[in-house]
């Protein structure tokens, strides 16, 4: 693939956070490895016993890390994109904790319908252990075979066991870090648009952190007591009436678009409904290789169109993260957008990164990119929970949020 050129970007000063400062005493904390199109090329981040020089040069840049991630989070345009990795480091309880591929796989290998269903399948598939392709073969086989109840009854029964593996968020569940993330990107001035969150999760795990954090979300569901899907809600949105009648946009709001679906889903004739519990017939798109089709109907189009659009703007940061560019539907629009909008800027952040055995293709194309100097790209070997420890805040603390939370600490206790 081409190389892109060089986007220049000016300097800003940027003191480390507390998170960071913490991590560069904490050797094996905090991400791995960085390469920015300036540098061309990794720069370990971990703290080592090579000497106080190679310490000093970790911190340094942790510091310029600091300083491509504010520049994201004040661009004119904020995007993000999340994937399963931002959910897999979420504590267990019990157990209920997000799945991987392999533990769906597993889970559906335990249904009694799964011999029959897969007799007459190639021992290479099943021996591949891999979900995505399992429930591609039996759906190309339902298009020919529609009256075979074997795989009907099998492909129902395995989409049951994967809506209920992510399922799994509820009030017990601990979310600091997604919290923590929500106000690091969505506490933005009010001069710039509102972050955009698109994620490929099914579960619940942003919306619940939302509301414990005090942030609204603008979903495309809307407020109304049937709450159905309309894409024009993505067009309205919150403001607080000032005094003189001044009307202000609203703090804390951010855009949540979920490009597979969501488990609070369900499929209400032609249209889509958010709903409490488990829905009858959820709107969700699988794993399997009918993603692109279906990525087409609504309201999965609606979001794809608005995350196309999104990518084409100026001035507009894309922060991937816990994504793998497995998807081609979410990954091409990505490369478009990286060669044709040269104000774009976009930060990936993955702890297999690096890993060439594993990585995807348009990994690949992204090193090579930012190690030919494409000063637009940043690549950073880490978890969501080390991003999210060395993200800076974008704005001054939320005194109403300080105010809320003591409140709410009082009542816990019953003091008065």
């Amino acid at each position: 693939m081409p190389s892109q050129g060089e986007h220049p970007s000016s300097a800003t000063e940027v003191p480390l956070n507390a998170d960071v400062a913490a991590d560069t005493k904490d050797a094996g904390s905090g991400p791995g490895a960085a390469l920015r199109g300036k540098s061309r090329d990794w720069v370990e981040l971990t703290m080592s016993d090579e000497g106080e020089e190679v310490a000093i040069a970790a911190a340094a840049e942790r510091q310029e890390l600091q300083i491509e991630l504010l520049r994201a989070i004040n661009s004119d345009s904020l995007v993000v994109l999340t994937g399963l990795g931002t959910s897999l480091g979420i504590p267990k309880i019990g157990d209920r904790k997000a799945p991987t591929m392999w533990n769906l796989w597993q889970k559906v290998q335990s249904l009694p319908t799964f011999a029959a269903a897969t007799k007459d399948l190639s021992r290479d598939l099943i021996e591949s252990e891999n979900i995505e392709h399992l429930l591609s073969h039996i759906q190309a086989r339902l298009s020919v075979y529609e009256a075979n109840i074997n795989l009907g009854s099998f492909l129902n029964e395995a989409e049951s066991v994967i809506l209920e593996a992510c399922s799994f968020v509820d009030d017990a569940t601990s979310l600091d870090m997604h919290q923590m993330f929500l106000r690091k990107i969505g506490r933005r001035s009010s001069r710039l648009q509102r972050t955009k969150l698109f994620t490929t999760n099914y579960d619940l795990a942003f919306e619940v952190a939302a509301a414990r954090s005090r942030f609204h979300l603008i979903d495309g569901f809307g407020l109304a007591a049937h709450r159905e899907f309309d894409g024009t809600a993505f067009d309205i949105d919150f403001v607080r009436r000032g005094p003189n009648d001044r009307l202000v946009l609203e703090e804390n709001v951010l855009h949540l678009l979920k490009l597979h679906g969501s488990v609070d889903w369900e499929r209400n004739g032609a249209a889509a409904k958010r709903i409490e519990g488990r829905p009858n017939d959820p709107v969700l798109i699988y794993p399997a290789a009918n993603k692109y089709q279906m990525s087409f109907r609504q309201p999965y189009l609606e979001m794809m169109s608005r995350f196309q659009m999104a990518l084409r703007l100026p001035n507009v940061a894309l922060l991937v993260v816990g994504f793998g560019f497995n998807d081609e539907h979410i990954a091409a629009p990505i490369e478009a957008a990286v060669r044709s909008n040269v104000g774009l800027r976009l930060l990936v952040v993955d702890p297999a990164i690096r890993n060439e055995a594993k990585r995807s293709q348009s990994i690949a194309w992204l090193e090579k990119l930012a190690m030919d100097g494409d000063h637009r790209l940043t690549l950073i070997d880490g978890t969501f929970n080390d991003l999210v420890r060395l993200m800076p805040d974008a704005s001054e603390f939320d005194e109403r949020q300080a105010h809320a939370e003591r409140i709410s600490r009082v009542d816990e206790t019953g003091a008065m």
